[in-house]
């Protein structure tokens, strides 16, 4: 892991031109702990990340299952290269700890800590002289862990906002006066992990405040309230906000700026230098914060594929591609709340199969939307500068370059039946020969085996830098299925579909009034 110097000297450019001071983030989620493992952690990392660099324009560093080695260097590199007018937020999920021996000292714990050997583990007296050195002008610790709470013991903050106040002469005050301030999940006490959906109760509240305020500039204490009552509503936990004590904390608060992609600043070799695991492709930013790849010009032969079988494909087809712009991931949660804010458009219902709910109030971002219909879709896309694609443009963009009926080893490019539940199974004996192919009954067995729909962009990209063209949802494109049909095609395969529907050929067919929780979209820009 390495934090870019490059990358911060641009910031200081930026800075001179006058724009925003620069966002970092280290965001660490520890899963897998050898003797109490955790079950969402790493996921609720991931979507604190994407959150944050999609739509507030944070320069993110996540850790996975990470080492004290790991979370030491990454602080003591911030150290060296941060600069002095720049925000770091550090965001742990993970076990904590406090030690009934020393004053009740709180702990994090590194993902290879031992619960009766304090060796590895991460003290409060760490985390303050790590912060209190930072070169940061504010620093925001976003703590998920039990006995969180106990690194500000006895500690008050100043209420930075009274009714009638002007809210951009506090802000900017807030600004001008450094920071050190800790974002706990509970006070001295044990904290749930999970509780909603596949978030703890504390990110899925974190990550729906940053969602939802109505402000584009916002202090941390503005969103505090909120997510208080609405942790403490559902748990036995309460969240605290408060300064850090011999930090360095000058009254100051972090302030959060949401931005678009078009506004980050980034060029398209910025954007390149965030590979799609070892694929080489132009993007571009738009709007909804989501980036487009760029789809070569050239001709392909669509439809019934090699290797491939299936009534529902089409025919062997030539086209012939001026090659256009596409989503490079399904049109994620966090990029729809965005549209919907901008044109004030409710929300779909949540999802639900078989009464459970997959994504409670839309509070993980980087899933992929679902529920929405093709009017919805077609609408998301002209918001974002483009239009729903077309059959043909979806099949050639999804073969990147092969005449196979997949562009790659299906466990390892899609998420589907037989894997998207904690253990695989098999799909098509769910289906045929449990479920008798009666589609209620199926979907029970789907929830019972634990079978979800997964974060965008986590399986391997075909060579074009698209993910999940074939799995996780099945996607709208913009023509009907038939030439007098009112039904619109879909493409692709869903997180609860089996494994003998993938190919980059099959076709399926809604009704443009559809929702359900196995159907999404992405959008294409055309070359001009």
């Amino acid at each position: 892991m390495r934090i870019s110097r490059v990358l911060i000297a641009g910031f200081l450019a930026g800075l001179a031109h006058g724009q925003t001071a620069p966002s970092f983030a280290l965001v660490i989620g520890n899963d897998h702990y050898r003797d109490r493992p955790l079950r969402t952690p790493i996921h609720d990392a991931e979507a604190v990340a994407s959150l944050l660099r999609d739509h507030f324009g944070f320069r993110t560093t996540l850790l996975r299952d990470a080492k004290r080695r790991d979370i030491m260097l990454a602080l003591e590199q911030y150290r060296k290269t941060l600069p002095p007018e720049s925000a770091l937020l550090i965001y742990y999920a993970g076990h904590g700890q406090t030690d009934p021996e020393a004053d009740n000292k709180a702990y994090w714990w590194p993902v290879d800590a031992e619960p009766d050997n304090k060796a590895e583990w991460i003290s409060s007296d760490d985390i303050v002289t790590a912060v209190k050195t930072l070169p940061a002008k504010h620093v925001l610790i976003v703590s998920d862990s039990c006995f969180s709470g106990a690194l500000t013991r006895g500690v008050t903050r100043a209420e930075s906002f009274s009714p009638g106040a002007d809210r951009a002469r506090v802000l900017e005050r807030l600004r001008q006066r450094a920071s050190r301030e800790l974002f706990a999940s509970g006070g001295n006490e044990p904290v749930a992990d999970g509780g909603a959906d596949n978030h703890s109760i504390f990110a899925a509240a974190f990550i729906a405040a940053l969602q939802r305020i109505e402000f584009d500039d916002f202090a941390v204490e503005e969103i505090f309230g909120d997510l208080r009552e609405s942790v403490g509503g559902r748990s036995s936990q309460l969240p605290e906000l408060d300064p850090i004590r011999n930090s360095g904390h000058d009254g100051g608060s972090f302030v959060f700026h949401r931005v678009t992609a078009a506004k980050l600043g980034v060029t398209e070799a910025e954007h390149e230098a965030i590979p799609a695991a070892g694929v080489s492709a132009r993007v571009m930013p738009a709007p909804s914060g989501l980036q487009y790849v760029r789809i070569p010009a050239g001709h392909a032969t669509l439809g019934m594929s090699s290797g491939g079988a299936g009534g529902t494909d089409l025919q062997p087809s030539e086209f012939e591609s001026p090659g256009f712009w596409m989503n490079r991931t399904e049109v994620t949660v966090g990029a729809y709340l965005r549209f919907a804010r901008a044109r004030g458009r409710p929300l779909p219902a949540t999802a639900r199969v078989a009464g459970q709910v997959l994504n409670q109030n839309w509070a993980s971002a980087n899933l992929p939307m679902t529920m929405v219909d093709w009017q919805d879709a077609t609408d998301y896309c002209k918001w974002d500068g483009g239009r729903l694609p077309s059959e043909f443009e979806w099949e050639y963009a999804a073969r990147g370059g092969t005449t196979q009926s997949l562009y790659g080893p299906l466990e390892e490019i899609a998420w589907y039946a037989n894997n998207s539940g904690p253990q695989p199974i098999d799909g098509d004996d769910l289906w045929t020969i449990q479920a008798h192919k009666v589609w209620t009954r199926y979907e029970r067995l789907l929830v019972a085996h634990g079978v979800t729909i997964h974060p965008v962009g986590q399986k391997k990209p075909n060579a074009f830098g698209l993910y999940d063209m074939l799995g996780n949802v099945v996607e709208w494109t913009e023509g009907n299925y038939a030439p007098n049909g009112i039904e619109k095609a879909v493409r692709g395969l869903a997180w609860g579909f089996v494994g003998s529907d993938a190919r980059v050929s099959v076709r399926n067919k809604y009704v443009p009034t559809t929702r359900n929780p196995y159907l999404g979209f992405r959008c294409v820009i055309d070359s001009n």
